[in-house]
């Protein structure tokens, strides 16, 4: 609901200029997406449902002071703010996931992703019908987290110190090879949703002038994931087991960017949004399945959250080298040679992932 619109409000609203706007947002996304890394563990030291507290009260914090306003020290304090409680919330919220449903943990994250896409779906609508209020939409987020707050008080038993055993020192963490690997390898899918994200809406534009319409292709990717991510995952997993899940998903993103090298059309918009989005639901639950399994219970938050930094590390280099690589296929007018080397980089991250299950399967499968 805020953050699709947030660059807008800063500039509409705020009068931001865009270089400032660009260092504000950096500052959010830089905060929410490697400090899990460090929230994960100590969600891990001093209980699950503290963190996940604190998390959804330093977001409401962030909110609040980006709908006062001001000058660009406050709003980038807010960005921090709202970054660090997202950073708080989400190893926590999963690791509780993957406890809570103990050996059928795989479908649990299917159910997560599908809430959190039904999320990304509503949210824009709503904040877009109170975008000439925008404030308004920072009191209704606010007011959305302290409904959970008291649901989360509520509903979520207090963690007992009694009953938690020691959690994993960092050290040991780093140490672990299998969840450093699968850190590692899993960049490769967020570079290409990256691309997906990003380099592919400017191609619609360029090469077919689709531009507002392209909302219509994300909402047909979510409204995919809602359709069929339990499904697909409960369907395919008992064979297949999730090492390989990934690697399948691997290769269908593969296929759908050999489609959009291929296929030269707007069909193929629709067609590469469908194929990827098969990938996508097949690979985004087994990822938080496969930290979870081979995390010990007590360390679960700080394994999942250090497998998080696969999204950082691909996301930047997504934006980075992404733009880079299209700025040059642009100028050239070879977006063919683009989309197979992305084709390229998802079957070698498919192979990665076999290669991890031939090494790691004793622990995880």
């Amino acid at each position: 609901m805020v953050t699709p619109l947030l660059a807008l409000y800063l500039h509409v609203v705020l009068h931001e200029r865009s270089t400032r706007i660009g260092f504000v947002l950096t500052v959010l996304i830089a905060t929410q997406q490697v400090l899990p890394a460090v929230t994960g563990p100590l969600a891990d030291r001093f209980g699950l449902r503290r963190v996940l507290v604190a998390g959804l009260v330093a977001r409401s914090l962030g909110y609040g002071a980006f709908a006062w306003g001001g000058r660009l020290p406050l709003l980038l304090a807010a960005a921090a703010f709202a970054g660090a409680g997202g950073a708080a919330f989400t190893p926590a919220a999963k690791a509780m996931v993957a406890l809570a449903a103990g050996e059928r943990r795989l479908e649990a994250f299917a159910l997560r992703s599908v809430a959190v896409n039904a999320g990304a779906a509503l949210g824009p609508l709503v904040g877009g019908l109170l975008f000439g209020h925008f404030r308004v939409v920072f009191v209704v987020a606010i007011c959305t987290y302290a409904v959970f707050l008291l649901a989360v008080l509520r509903r979520i038993p207090a963690d007992r110190p009694s009953e938690i055993e020691r959690p994993a020192p960092v050290l040991g963490l780093v140490r672990d090879r299998a969840l450093l690997w699968l850190t590692v390898v899993s960049a490769g899918f967020w570079f290409l949703y990256t691309q997906f994200t990003f380099t592919f809406p400017l191609y619609a534009a360029d090469r077919f002038h689709v531009t507002g319409r392209v909302g219509l292709l994300f909402t047909l990717n979510a409204a995919l994931v809602l359709a069929l991510q339990y499904a697909v995952v409960a369907r395919l997993t008992p064979p297949l087991g999730s090492w390989r899940l990934l690697a399948l998903g691997m290769a269908v993103a593969a296929a759908a960017f050999a489609v959009l090298a291929g296929l030269p059309s707007r069909g193929a918009l629709v067609v590469f949004t469908i194929v990827f989005t098969l990938g996508e639901l097949m690979v985004v639950p087994t990822l938080d399945t496969l930290a979870s399994l081979l995390a010990p219970a007590a360390s679960m938050a700080a394994y999942l959250g250090v497998a998080s930094l696969g999204w950082a590390l691909g996301g930047v280099a997504g934006n980075l080298a992404g733009g880079a690589l299209y700025a040059t296929v642009h100028a050239r007018g070879d977006y063919w040679a683009l989309w197979l080397g992305d084709a390229g980089l998802a079957l070698l991250t498919a192979a990665g992932f076999l290669t991890l299950r031939s090494r790691y399967s004793a622990r995880a499968v």
